[in-house]
């Protein structure tokens, strides 16, 4: 054996114990005394590389290769320099050589596969991830790389596969068992997200990404005070973490801790300050302390990155407030539901009394009523939004912010919602043969927007039957849609009135506004329905669960929004069967 020959493999000796000064010494004294040995120039390529010095990388495999054209790992390791260059088809073409040289590379199918996802071409990315996978099948990364590209891209039941293969070869990573609960999180699937949270957890007791989905997971399953746990050892590991102060806030929202959730939210937009979740549910919380002057600047956060769409969005200029020319309209947008709007537009004849003139374009649903009560005289459809001049626009809500709406200072009417004489004529006919006080019940709003804010405000309809004891009286369903089925199998149907049927095919707010005036009393989920009967300022009694929907408010049995309302809230969280027993205590004693 040769000199060279000896201080090579001393070389790779000193490779195979980390030793890597000590291995670029040896090959840089025998590049100096002139080897063409293509694999000490690609030895010390890959040392270089290791300390990122990429430009001196490049030149040893070049001349690896110009020894040694059919040399394969230097044109995998190529690849890896064009890869950290982002030159990807460079990248590509030095890996599929290597290939060529060596159909056999694993490393070299997990590289292309990874360039490719990078690139967004997810079907060339599986493919070479599970080549390298049919070469070895215990490759690990290539599984777990499987796994997060079918995850990205909503294929569920195929990232389990793969991140269970995973867990095969390496049943203690933590990051895949964090990955599984994130998936089952996204089924709705909590307690298996849970599960998985926790593994990852034991395996990785710092793993403060896993505390924050574990702490996101039991606020939805409504164990707050755990939740707020996780959430709190997520930040105690890391403590500039700007989603779990948003995820702490949440769950301090959501068990009624609001002015911790303030602080929480504000620690988030610290860290993050273009946060747009974060302002948004900032907002939310302002509101729930009556904090209204700073919650509106923030309500405006709701436009930011289409988390709410108004219901046309026009591309002139939004107005701010500004005076306006004497020629020009204001156009107002409705935004969100059908209860906002009815809310909210209460403030179009205070725009009217300010020499503004105001197109408005709201539902359909609701023109009758609208035009009944004065609010504007010609409503337009969002269909029919193309037919306006491109004047400055505001969405409804904003005006909120606009006229500085707070409950000390209130700058609007009640009531505000008028009925026509015909339609009022109408039902007093149909309903003259009642003799019973009658009382409008509504029990559920869409349960297609029950989450968030809105998850548990409904209750089944046969709660209602505790009101029925000891009182005589009738009842009319104001409900529409949604619940309406649970009428069918009621085991009180003989307490509405005889015209029911004829009620339930009523879909217009005009003419369901005047069926509510013959009640004597409505009691209602939070539902269109209460902004409906508060704007008509009919006595009504709202019913809501323990942290409601911003507008109302975390405690009192009082709304500055409406005078004709009266709250029962929820002690605790999805108690609606205590709330009815109040209910019908109460409804006992005003009858009697």
């Amino acid at each position: 054996m040769n000199n060279e020959s000896k201080e090579f493999d001393l070389a790779n000796v000193f490779i195979s114990k980390g030793m890597f000064n000590e291995a670029r010494n040896i090959y840089i004294k025998l590049i100096k005394e002139g080897t063409r040995n293509h694999l000490v120039f690609g030895n010390l390529a890959i040392i270089y590389g290791l300390k990122e010095e990429y430009n001196k990388m490049y030149e040893l495999l070049i001349k690896a290769i110009n020894i040694n054209p059919n040399y394969h790992d230097a044109h995998n390791n190529l690849g890896f320099f064009y890869t950290k260059k982002k030159d990807y088809e460079s990248a590509i073409n030095s890996y599929e050589n290597a290939l060529k040289m060596n159909p056999y590379l694993k490393e070299t199918y997990y590289n292309l596969g990874v360039i490719y996802k990078d690139k967004g071409s997810i079907h060339e990315a599986e493919k070479y991830y599970k080549d390298a996978i049919k070469i070895y099948p215990r490759y690990f990364d290539a599984h777990y790389n499987l796994a997060l590209l079918y995850k990205e891209n909503d294929d569920k039941d195929n990232a389990i596969k793969s991140f269970d293969l995973a867990l095969q070869i390496n049943p203690k990573s933590s990051e895949t068992y964090n990955n599984l609960g994130i998936i089952f999180l996204k089924k709705d699937n909590l307690d298996k997200a849970i599960k998985y949270f926790q593994k990852s957890i034991n395996f990785k007791s710092d793993n403060y990404e896993a505390f924050n989905n574990l702490g996101i997971s039991l606020e939805r399953k409504g164990n707050y005070e755990s939740a707020i746990i996780a959430l709190n050892r997520s930040l105690k590991i890391n403590n500039d973490y700007a989603e779990a102060f948003f995820n702490l806030g949440n769950a301090q929202k959501a068990y009624g801790k609001i002015n911790e959730a303030i602080l929480s939210y504000c620690s988030a937009l610290k860290i993050k300050p273009n946060y747009q979740e974060a302002h948004f549910n900032y907002a939310i919380v302002l509101f729930l302390a009556n904090k209204y002057k700073n919650a509106w600047e923030e309500f405006e956060w709701r436009f930011v990155n289409n988390f709410i769409v108004p219901h046309v969005v026009p591309t002139s200029k939004k107005w701010v407030g500004e005076k306006l020319n004497t020629n020009e309209t204001l156009t107002i947008v409705s935004e969100q539901g059908l209860g906002d709007t009815i809310q909210f537009m209460r403030f179009l004849p205070y725009l009217s009394k300010m020499g503004y003139s105001i197109d408005f374009i709201a539902d359909k649903r609701l023109h009758s009523i609208i035009k009944a009560s004065g609010i504007n005289e010609n409503p337009i459809s969002p269909p029919e939004f193309n037919k306006l001049r491109k004047n400055k626009w505001l969405p409804l809500m904003s005006l909120g912010k606009i006229l500085e709406i707070t409950p000390l200072l209130k700058s609007f009417e009640s009531p505000y919602i008028k009925t026509n004489y015909e339609s009022d004529l109408k039902w007093k006919k149909i309903l003259s043969n009642e003799n019973k006080p009658i009382i409008g019940i509504n029990w559920q709003g869409n349960n297609k927007i029950e989450i968030g804010a809105f998850k548990g405000r409904s209750f089944p309809l046969e709660l209602f039957s505790s009101i029925l004891k000891g009182n005589d009286i009738k009842l009319i369903s104001l409900q529409k849609g949604f619940g309406t089925e649970q009428l069918e199998n009621c085991s009180f149907k003989e307490k509405f009135i005889d015209c029911q049927d004829e009620i339930d095919n009523v879909w217009d707010f005009l003419e369901l506004s005047s069926i509510m005036k013959k009640c004597s009393l409505i009691i209602t989920s939070d539902t269109c329905v209460a902004h409906l009967a508060g704007g008509l300022g009919i006595k009504t009694w709202l019913l809501l669960k323990k942290v409601p929907d911003w507008r109302w408010g975390i405690n009192g049995n009082e709304t500055f929004w409406y005078e004709s309302i009266k709250i029962f809230r929820q002690k605790n969280e999805g108690d609606w069967k205590e709330v009815l027993l109040k209910v019908a205590k109460e409804l006992q004693s005003e009858l009697n």
